[in-house]
């Protein structure tokens, strides 16, 4: 779940978080994530499986919105962050994350109807529908990044004709 899997262009070759010393480009390939796995591991976990799921859905988002002028914060600082401020940092969090995962849509020829402000009225108000808003906007969240994944795996997939040598 959400695992970084590099790709070797061109070699067929596979493995993980080693160093390539070939001189063929590296492309960091991109899981997608299940919203329901990680709502039942984190219950099971009692939330600790929510944090390490946030931390590689930042370190993704970062990976995938490269070049955008901006960086989702790592989610460790953000937790401490919202305990210092009795949560507030976490929609302040949010609304930035939906707002650049909706910014960097059109990079892959993609369209989200959902943008920061939907996921942070689903945190404050979905939660007086039986507390289930934030589980919403983590679905939108989650659903939009999965598909910003895949467009940015296709578009790194694909094969690139060698520059011929000088």
């Amino acid at each position: 779940m959400g695992r970084w899997l590099r790709v070797v262009c061109g070699s067929g070759e596979r493995d993980d978080l080693s160093n390539s010393r070939s001189g063929k480009e590296s492309i960091w390939m991109i899981r997608q994530r299940d919203f329901w796995i990680y709502l039942l591991l984190s219950i099971v976990t009692c939330g600790i499986y929510g944090i390490y799921f946030w931390y590689k859905y930042t370190e993704d988002v970062n990976t995938v919105c490269y070049g955008d002028g901006q960086e989702t914060m790592n989610y460790i600082l953000v937790v401490l962050l919202s305990l210092v401020t009795c949560g507030i940092f976490t929609f302040i969090w949010v609304y930035q994350l939906g707002n650049r995962l909706q910014a960097n849509a059109p990079r892959y020829q993609l369209s989200f109807q959902e943008n920061g402000t939907s996921a942070l009225l689903w945190y404050i108000f979905g939660s007086l529908i039986c507390g289930i808003g934030p589980y919403i906007a983590q679905y939108s969240l989650i659903k939009n990044m999965n598909a910003l994944a895949t467009a940015y795996n296709e578009y790194n997939s694909q094969p690139t004709e060698p520059t011929p040598a000088p």
